[in-house]
């Protein structure tokens, strides 16, 4: 039997298996072939004909290119390039395979146009009828009160909200609802010309259940309630005309706003864009949530769930939505995908809660930094900067 060389030799001198049991296991040529796992790495090495190696003279004079591979056997550079020119073919596929993913950023439980019909969504269980039973009332945006609206149920369509509320007579039985407050005509055709023109200069970014979005603010863990900074330069440079208008609006109720994030949604028909019923976090979330409506008019659906009351706010084109006090703790609000025409932007904002405002328990831990940021402001020079 020939004497067995140490695989040291076969790789070259590679001491960092000299005298090592898998060493001492590995010395034959026939097992130098196949290594096992705990020896797996890449490395490529010129490799001299040898006892273990034999070949012919041709390719003792060009010597011999050998590649381990993670699959632990030694292969010749054809069979790499080989390898890797298979690798090439599928690219294509797996870029187009990638592409067909992220047409909407969907998951869990929300869906869009794009992924209704895949094996996730038809396995998700829906709750039929969520309000059923619920009273139906629409906002009277002149008085600022809730119209009592037994025409109205959960699946009516934007047309008869849109009728329902401009044919209310102001004799009606209402309620009030403290901090709900809507504008209309709060900016004009030429003011929404110029924030449309500064919005749609920055790239779009996928979000769920259809929506696209343009996000100014923190990076929040609301699990965890930890705050990231790294990604928030500041607001876009058009936020100090929308804080100016509301200021001398409001002075009361919606003077000093500083917002922590502005987020821009764009809502398309044909996606089926939508947001579910939800509250928003008030861990960093403070009072006051303001939507301004761009490019179509759209209805904001609220509901309390503990007194079983639906609102239907119908929000025209170019109007303005403050949610605060028991519109914004007691109540829900969301979008319906059948209740979006075309395409439609939400111009949001939120401010900061108490605890980070000064005077509150995380104000230097996290509220300072981010009062210091949102007053910065982001030039918007170029297209998709």
């Amino acid at each position: 039997m020939p004497k067995q060389q140490p695989i040291t030799a076969a790789f070259g001198g590679c001491d960092r298996l000299r005298g090592s049991p898998a060493s001492r296991a590995l010395c034959s040529p026939q097992r130098v072939a196949v290594a096992p796992r705990s020896l797996r790495w890449s490395e490529e090495k010129s490799v001299r004909p040898s006892d273990n190696y034999p070949t012919d003279g041709h390719f003792y004079r060009k010597k011999m290119t050998v590649r381990r591979i993670r699959t632990g056997r030694l292969v010749s550079r054809f069979d790499s390039l080989r390898l890797h020119f298979l690798l090439f073919l599928r690219l294509p596929m797996l870029y187009l395979s990638r592409m067909a993913i992220s047409t909407c950023g969907c998951k869990g439980i929300r869906f869009c146009a794009a992924c209704e019909h895949t094996d996730r969504v038809q396995k998700l269980k829906f709750e039929e009828k969520e309000h059923e039973g619920f009273s139906c009332f629409i906002w009277d945006g002149k008085r600022n009160v809730a119209i009592a609206s037994p025409q109205l149920n959960p699946d009516s369509s934007i047309q008869e909200i849109q009728n329902a509320s401009t044919s209310i007579v102001g004799d009606e039985d209402f309620m009030e609802i403290d901090g709900l407050m809507l504008i209309n005509d709060f900016i004009n055709k030429e003011e929404e010309d110029y924030l449309m023109e500064r919005i749609d200069r920055v790239e779009w970014a996928l979000s769920q259940s259809g929506r696209r979005k343009q996000d100014y603010g923190p990076q929040v863990n609301f699990k965890h309630k930890k705050v990231k900074t790294t990604k928030f330069l500041g607001m876009p440079d058009y936020a100090d005309m929308l804080l100016d208008k509301m200021s001398n609006y409001d002075e009361k109720k919606l003077a000093e706003y500083i917002p922590f994030e502005m987020c821009n949604l764009e809502y398309e028909e044909s996606r089926k864009s939508a947001i579910e019923m939800h509250q928003d976090d008030m861990w960093i979330w403070g009072n006051r949530l303001i939507s301004i409506n761009l490019i179509n008019g759209s209805v904001m659906t609220m509901s309390n769930e503990k007194e079983k009351q639906l609102l239907f706010v119908w929000m025209p084109h170019l109007s303005l939505l403050c949610m605060a006090d028991t519109s914004r703790y007691s109540w829900k609000h969301g979008v319906l995908p059948h209740h979006i025409k075309g395409r439609r932007i939400a111009l949001t904002m939120r401010e900061a809660a108490p605890a980070f405002q000064p005077g509150g328990d995380l104000y230097e831990k996290y509220g300072k930094g981010l009062i210091d940021i949102s007053r910065i402001r982001v030039p918007l020079g170029g297209k998709n900067q």
